[in-house]
């Protein structure tokens, strides 16, 4: 009798993130970004809606560690190389109508049970900070300039972040977090839940949370 060699979890999980990069969303962009109240981030006593999330992992060029980005936004992303926009210099692009967005980073610099390990539900893990400055950034009230080069999908228009005005938080404080309170990896409906504190700075604390469905749009860049 043969034996059966299964698949490792790590194994199973590269499948899962990979088959749902390819999977396509081709029709969810057309519609309306279904309105949940409590997904999003308060700044300043102020709530500002974040009701859709992308999950991105992918590996560092320059050594090979893991990481992953959260992004919590209330308009679409897209990945620049996945539909090979022409537009230069950015990794991805944001649907004109977003207002407000939170992009956290995990990493192994600050995670290091990330190494060769997935992000597990119950953990929190703190936010990439290097030297002074940090990838994670918070903003709100984000409007696109109109110099800005374009790319149309399914409707909409996507731009780069970078020709933008608005307001933005950077962070360099190591006490930022985002903690993974739940995480379904089934393929026909992942959800995750998630509540993360981001301190600017300037000193201002940020929280906020979500609680939805999520898309992978990239697991390489």
């Amino acid at each position: 009798m043969k034996s059966i060699i299964l698949p490792s979890i790590h194994q199973w999980l590269n499948v899962f993130f990979d088959s749902l990069q390819r999977k396509s969303f081709v029709g969810k962009k057309n519609g309306p970004i279904k309105t949940r109240t409590h997904e999003g981030f308060f700044h300043q006593s102020m709530f500002y809606s974040t009701p859709k999330a992308y999950l991105i992992k992918g590996k560092s060029i320059l050594d090979g560690s893991q990481f992953y980005n959260f992004v919590f936004l209330d308009g679409y992303m897209i990945s620049n190389k996945k539909y090979n926009t022409k537009i230069p210099s950015v990794d991805y692009l944001f649907s004109k109508n977003t207002s407000n967005i939170a992009f956290l980073k995990i990493d192994e610099l600050q995670n290091p049970n990330l190494k060769n390990n997935f992000i597990k539900e119950g953990r929190t893990y703190n936010l990439h900070i290097e030297g002074q400055c940090s990838d994670s950034i918070i903003g709100k009230e984000i409007r696109f300039a109109k110099t800005s080069q374009s790319f149309y999908l399914d409707g909409l228009e996507y731009c780069a972040a970078d020709q933008t005005k608005g307001k933005f938080f950077w962070t360099n404080a190591k006490e930022n977090y985002i903690h993974l309170l739940g995480l379904n990896l089934d393929q026909q409906d992942p959800w995750m839940e998630v509540e993360y504190r981001y301190k600017n700075t300037n000193k201002e604390l940020i929280k906020g949370r979500y609680s939805g469905p999520f898309e992978v749009i990239s697991t390489s860049i």
